[in-house]
């Protein structure tokens, strides 16, 4: 899993100065759980689905508004950049917009670099991002019980230490 914010330079006209745009890229291969432990997850890669939802989760965390539940998603082979496998790629961005992409490397491409598994790739163009419409922030109370993460509960005897529990 690695990111990175920066420039790209974008030529439309020879002879004249490229376009300079800010882009957010971002790419992830392997093991989908990578730090947990082999009995819970062994063996799971990152699929499409994965890439899919870090670019969900970033719309949801800048309160960008999708409108219709995955309508910011758009499927248009004809439109993605060359080093993307037309099979498994989509646009990102409200109807008539691209903000960005999202899919599968083409193997072509990771056979020219020696890589030899699946890599996935989220691209976006943070000035295009930035200008799209946001929920307004809203006050929401805090729980009153705190989250739990992982609970456990086990039936032993009463007479059974703690010590020897633990």
């Amino acid at each position: 899993r690695l990111f990175e914010t920066g420039k790209i330079f974008l030529q439309h006209q020879q002879g004249h100065l490229p376009e300079e745009r800010m882009y957010l890229c971002a790419v992830l291969s392997g093991q989908r759980y990578h730090q947990a432990e082999q009995l819970y997850y062994a063996g799971q890669d990152g699929d499409f689905f994965d890439i899919k939802g870090v670019a969900s989760a970033l719309l949801q965390v800048l309160r960008i508004d999708e409108g219709e539940p995955g309508s910011m998603f758009q499927l248009h082979p004809e439109s993605l950049q060359p080093y993307c496998d037309p099979q498994c790629g989509l646009l990102l961005g409200p109807q008539g917009t691209t903000i960005g992409a999202l899919g599968l490397v083409h193997a072509e491409t990771l056979k020219g670099f020696g890589i030899k598994q699946a890599v996935y790739f989220l691209e976006i163009d943070l000035e295009a991002l930035l200008q799209l419409q946001r929920i307004p922030k809203q006050f929401q109370s805090l729980p009153k019980y705190p989250s739990v993460k992982r609970d456990i509960a086990l039936v032993v005897p009463d007479a059974l230490p703690a010590d020897t529990l633990l």
